[in-house]
């Protein structure tokens, strides 16, 4: 597994883990829709679309069997 993905995995892990002990529930309806707000940094500049954040995060929610689209960018570099 990617290191990036092992990262986002273990992000959802302590966000489930906060959430859980905080006595909340959240609900995820589908399809997921995401948008990429940002800079360089967030639409990965000069790297492919598969290695950016966004697109990474919404391939782990994929594996988790949550329908996820791919998120629309709207990032732009400075």
């Amino acid at each position: 597994m990617e290191l990036n993905m092992k990262r986002t995995l273990l992000f959802m892990v302590v966000i489930t883990m906060a959430v859980n002990a905080s006595g909340q529930n959240i609900t995820i309806t589908s399809p997921v829709k995401m948008l990429a707000l940002g800079d360089s940094y967030t639409i990965g500049q000069s790297v492919e679309i598969r290695e950016r954040w966004p697109h990474q995060f919404a391939a782990v929610l994929r594996k988790s069997g949550v329908e996820a689209g791919d998120p629309d960018y709207i990032a732009t570099t400075c």
